[in-house]
């Protein structure tokens, strides 16, 4: 669906050309900061400001980074209709940009159904509660793992289902696992626990790694996952919470949410969240409506286009003052200021100049001249040695010969016809010099 003309953006630059400073001339690295601490302050207006900048300069995957970090992270079940609807949005949206080629999903900015729903996103996310229950993570450090600690941590003689853990599978790994099937299982347990040896698994497998040393899971198959992630340990902690969470349709969509995602920084926090559904199994968590304020909601997606042509007339306003500006903290800067990133400066630098010696052959029109190797002298063999001297005596009898044949002449005053050279085998008086 077309926007309507006026807040069309029309731009010539490429995705390319937005890796450091966004459509706007803005900071990019700040511009994720500034929408990050207004969704998180619940300021909607600064938000639906800065995630318009980011779209506009294509950024869509890093606006999605930012929306389910956020939700996963800081909002989780103080929104419980959240996921399910977040969810439903990002297959929309998947469905969408389908109609873009790769690299140029920028254009969506012109598209009214992409500008309703990340509009709609944005707004439910910033007006949603925001709290600070997995912000606080258990830092582990080395002497976490010595026995004295871990003996005052691990729950002893705990009960496991079969096919969750082998017993050929790292021996720490499966200390650990036994403690999250526990303190999962039993309501009576903290939830600090959980999320503490989750933490210990992911220090555990680091410190491994960085010492070299042997951290051996098992290959499991999983449906449409790549053969190179078989080998996670966390499709062990799924296993788990598949098995005492029931599969329900919230524990479903988490889990199939989080094979598409694995690998991402807000990939762990789905699992946190399927702890905590789990573990505060409460009907009364789903009381809570999407958002409350629906007449904002409904206004930001009325005015959507008008935010999309206050950028378009500022990009304007940029261009007609003829200087590109960096805006930062509200603060205008020229290209040349020391905030101007110094990788945009040196590639433009080294454009130019490769422009000029473009420009530069073609005008010289030099022809390319390649180095000549230096010829080494060679050692010669007895045999052609004694051919060059063969050729060199034969030369200067040649040359004897000619002074002779111009002295002779005939007695009417002719020149006798040049002397030839007898060949061998001929009856002649001359005979050919020979080094033997």
């Amino acid at each position: 669906m077309d926007v309507p003309i006026s807040s069309m953006i029309i731009d010539n630059r490429k995705i390319n050309d937005f890796k450091i400073l966004t459509f706007n001339g803005y900071k990019k690295t700040e511009v994720i900061k500034e929408l990050q601490n207004a969704i998180l302050n619940q300021i909607l207006e600064d938000s639906c400001y800065w995630y318009c900048e980011l779209h506009i300069s294509g950024q869509l995957r890093e606006l999605w980074k930012i929306i389910f970090t956020i939700s996963f992270k800081n909002i989780n079940f103080d929104n419980p209709f959240l996921f399910e609807w977040l969810i439903f949005k990002h297959i929309k949206y998947q469905k969408l940009i389908l109609q873009y080629q790769k690299g140029f999903e920028y254009e969506s900015r012109n598209n009214q159904e992409i500008r309703n729903l990340l509009i709609d996103v944005i707004t439910i996310i910033t007006l949603s509660n925001k709290n600070k229950r997995f912000l606080d993570l258990p830092k582990i450090k080395v002497h976490d793992f010595y026995e004295e600690k871990m003996a005052n941590k691990v729950i002893l003689n705990v009960l496991i289902s079969d096919g969750i853990i082998y017993n050929d599978e790292d021996k720490e790994l499966r200390t650990a696992i036994k403690q999250i099937y526990h303190h999962l299982s039993q309501q009576m347990t903290k939830f600090e626990d959980l999320l503490y040896w989750y933490c210990w698994i992911e220090a555990l497998e680091k410190l491994k790694k960085q010492n070299k040393l042997t951290f051996y899971i098992k290959k499991r198959k999983i449906n449409n996952i790549k053969e190179r992630h078989y080998r996670n340990w966390n499709w062990i902690i799924w296993k788990i919470i598949l098995k005492i969470g029931g599969k329900t349709n919230e524990i479903n969509m988490l889990y199939e949410f989080y094979k598409k995602n694995i690998g991402k920084p807000y990939s762990k926090f789905i699992i946190f969240n399927a702890f905590y559904l789990i573990k505060f199994n409460d009907h009364n968590l789903f009381n809570k409506p999407l958002i409350e304020t629906y007449e904002t909601r409904i206004k930001a997606c009325i005015n959507v286009n008008e935010l999309y042509l206050a950028k378009k007339n500022e990009n304007s306003v940029e261009s007609s003052a003829g200087e590109q500006k960096i805006i930062i903290n509200d603060k205008k800067y020229d290209v040349n200021n020391e905030l101007y990133a110094e990788e945009v400066k040196k590639d433009m630098i080294k454009k130019e100049e490769e422009t000029v010696n473009i420009l530069n052959e073609i005008i010289t029109n030099k022809p390319k001249i390649k180095k000549i190797k230096e010829i080494k002298p060679q050692t010669l063999t007895k045999k052609k040695q004694k051919q060059i001297i063969i050729e060199k005596n034969q030369q200067k009898i040649m040359e004897k010969m000619d002074i002779f044949n111009n002295l002779i002449c005939t007695k009417e005053g002719g020149v006798l016809p040049p002397f030839e050279t007898p060949k061998r085998g001929t009856n002649s008086s001359y005979e050919e010099e020979s080094d033997f």
